[in-house]
């Protein structure tokens, strides 16, 4: 297939369900060497992961070469790693600090003529690594949303259904994170949470919200970074808690325990 014939959602949409996704349409990591492992005993540390790839082909002929789908694309590789949680003590993301390839985590000019800045994979692995928990938990999906992804792109391989919400949560001993990546091009999506099994108090919810432009290149004056995070406070009264997820965002809510 001729890369000029996707549109800018076909490639999201594979970009973004990495490395690959389970029935339930969440990001799952396969390796003969985590079975092994996991049939001899041991931990592990994954030296080098990252979402690794980029076009082919002149990236002029396709309609989409995103930063923003990358770091969403590195959210849900770590979603697929925090899985194997039982296996994998350490997972370090390759490529921290460069200046010519598209992910690295920090982007530097070698001239010195602008300060270093945070591509969006930078941003999303540091939200994560300053927000999880210790513990993961189970969790139960109902009433699911999903998309088709039909392509692969090298090893990035998310054929089949995607949920639109990939979900994890952790818990320390003072709080319980929800972590949701809203993989949608454009869709909003609401999350009912059901804290029920937790007895949580009537509490103020703190929601981390990362963000991102669509496009690379930044308008005249605007700041070169592609992704930020924000926060928000949610008034939570009972178990449920509806959650507004923007389009292609990550949303992180922390309760306290």
């Amino acid at each position: 297939m001729e890369v000029s014939s996707l549109s800018a959602e076909e490639i999201w949409n594979t970009w973004v369900a990495v490395p690959a996704v389970d029935s339930r349409g969440q990001s799952r990591l396969e390796d003969a060497n985590l079975e092994q492992v996991r049939r001899l005993g041991g931990k592990v540390s994954m030296t080098e992961w990252n979402w690794n790839g980029w076009w082919a082909v002149d990236k002029n002929q396709a309609a989409l070469d995103s930063l923003l789908a990358k770091g969403i694309g590195a959210a849900s590789y770590l979603h697929a790693i925090l899985r194997q949680g039982d296996l994998i003590n350490m997972a370090c993301q390759s490529m921290l600090v460069g200046r010519e390839w598209p992910i690295n985590a920090i982007r530097v000019d070698q001239s010195n003529r602008r300060p270093a800045y945070m591509f969006p994979s930078g941003v999303v692995t540091q939200l994560y690594s300053q927000n999880h928990g210790s513990e993961m938990l189970a969790v139960d999906l109902a009433n699911q949303s999903f998309y088709e992804a039909p392509y692969k792109m090298g090893q990035l391989d998310p054929q089949g259904k995607v949920a639109r919400v990939d979900v994890i949560a952790t818990k320390s001993e003072e709080v319980l994170t929800v972590h949701m990546i809203n993989r949608s091009f454009s869709r909003v999506e609401t999350a009912a949470i059901d804290t029920s099994a937790f007895a949580l108090k009537p509490q103020e919810v703190e929601l981390l919200i990362l963000e991102g432009h669509f496009h690379d290149k930044p308008k005249e004056g605007e700041s070169p970074e592609r992704a930020k995070v924000r926060r928000e406070k949610v008034s939570s009264k009972g178990d449920t808690l509806e959650v507004r997820l923007p389009p292609r965002a990550i949303v992180f809510a922390k309760y306290a325990i």
